[in-house]
């Protein structure tokens, strides 16, 4: 049982700082459920979106895609470890899909 958390169904326009601010919802889910194994590395997961967050809201579109490219490494390199494969799935496919529809 539980909750499931998979990729987002989006409403079509929706704006990088919100989805990003729904993406931070989905890392405490995941710290609630364990698939995020500590709490040290959600904070980081935490940061980066803010800082991509804030990067997007002040027309940053660099510097926000820096802080996802960045993130995106660190999810790569915990696979396994700090992060088990739902919630490794959940930020790679979600990050992944934030560059392309924000970034490009």
């Amino acid at each position: 049982g539980g909750p499931t958390v998979g990729p987002m169904t989006l409403p079509e326009g929706i704006e990088p700082a919100k989805y990003l601010q729904r993406m931070t919802e989905m890392v405490d889910i995941s710290l609630r459920q364990g698939w995020i194994t500590s709490d040290e590395f959600g904070r980081e997961v935490h940061q980066s979106l803010r800082e991509a967050r804030e990067a997007f809201q002040s027309g940053n579109r660099q510097a926000a895609q820096t802080s996802l490219l960045a993130l995106l490494a660190r999810v790569e390199q915990e696979k396994g470890r700090l992060l088990l494969s739902e919630a490794y799935a959940l930020l790679k496919f979600n990050l992944q899909f934030a560059l392309e529809r924000f970034c490009e």
